[in-house]
């Protein structure tokens, strides 16, 4: 005999739909507010979901790229997605909190993170970042530092420098896993914390050093190296020889 036909499975009811906002937005960041400009978002709602598919903005001369989603019926509830950064001006995020900061480069990043909703919200978050055309003597925080460091380091304020980071966010601490500049025949390697409410540090950090080597020479020696430590906040820490 012949079987009925099924109906056909109906898809799950969803809305979707997009958001300009042209004049912008901000998000704080460690206390200062972020502008975002030309703010474009695709979003979707499903019984199951809530997503951001997409999420794109202007952001300090650079832009930003979000997603993330937060699915409706998990306990507990967890909003995760990622962002990703490309070529901000470093020069603007550092005036946000020192204005008279001379720091240059461009800056992009990528990251993960999750948030736990609740009366005081879990933010975790990893990634790696990268900063180019720069002179790390010229951050916040980083010219007692480098006043200890060699004279062609002290002297030259030419953004030759490259810095490179692997990191973590979490309980409201940045941790670096290590940040590394290069300014050859010099590389600087820190490792440590940053606290984000207060902006209280604890660095280390590794200068090493060696002569280029000339193809047909012998190898260069092992390099020299110089270790420091510093203690205190990122505007004004205490820098010393460890």
């Amino acid at each position: 005999p012949a079987h009925p036909a099924k109906d056909p499975v109906s898809p799950p009811p969803s809305l979707a739909f997009l958001r300009d906002a042209p004049t912008g937005a901000a998000v704080d960041f460690a206390g200062k507010p972020v502008p975002l400009q030309n703010l474009r978002a695709s979003l979707t709602l499903t019984p199951s979901q809530f997503s951001i598919d997409t999420l794109h903005a202007q952001l300090l001369g650079g832009s930003a790229q979000l997603h993330a989603r937060l699915p409706l019926h998990a306990s507990p509830p967890l909003l995760s997605g990622s962002l990703q950064l490309h070529a901000l001006r470093f020069a603007e995020l550092t005036r946000l909190y020192q204005p008279a900061s001379r720091a240059k480069g461009s800056l992009s990043a990528s990251l993960d993170w999750s948030i736990a909703p609740s009366d005081s919200p879990q933010v975790r978050a990893s990634g790696t970042a990268s900063l180019s055309q720069t002179h790390a003597a010229e951050w916040p925080g980083f010219a007692p530092l480098f006043q200890l460091l060699p004279a062609p380091l002290q002297t030259s304020s030419e953004p030759r420098h490259h810095a490179s980071l692997q990191w973590e966010l979490r309980d409201n601490t940045l941790l670096a896993f290590p940040l590394q500049i290069d300014a050859a025949p010099f590389a600087l390697r820190l490792e440590g914390s940053l606290h984000l409410k207060d902006l209280s540090l604890q660095l280390q950090a590794k200068l090493s050093s060696s002569p280029p080597h000339v193809p047909g020479t012998e190898a260069p020696r092992e390099a020299d190296s110089m270790r420091f430590k510093a203690r205190g906040s990122l505007l004004k820490p205490l820098w010393q020889k460890d």
